[in-house]
């Protein structure tokens, strides 16, 4: 399993490079297959280096405590059932994001 697919992202995870371009074109084999297409510009390869530091600064954690105080203080909040399993299925671009709970 390399692929996770979600409205409209597909994320394909390899463990090198090698490997990367045979799974991308898999999927893109199969996309063409069933007549779906991507959009190259607004694909990423290798997006992030693990050297890369990640920077939270005071912006982003204020938006951040924020968001926990909008959604902790819903008017609407129900406890989920215990005794299932939880997903959380989310997704994001540059003008929002959205998260379900399943």
């Amino acid at each position: 399993r390399f692929v996770i697919v979600f409205i409209d992202d597909i994320l394909i995870y390899s463990k090198n490079r090698k490997e990367h371009e045979g799974h991308l074109k898999l999927i893109l084999k199969l996309l063409k297959e069933e007549e779906l297409y991507a959009k190259f510009s607004k694909c990423e390869f290798w997006p992030s280096k693990k050297s890369v530091k990640f920077d939270w600064g005071e912006k982003a954690e204020a938006a951040f405590q924020l968001l926990k105080q909008k959604l902790c203080s819903a008017p609407i909040l129900a406890l989920p059932e215990g005794s299932k399993n939880f997903v959380v299925y989310c997704d994001a671009s540059h003008k929002g994001l959205g998260a379900v709970l399943m």
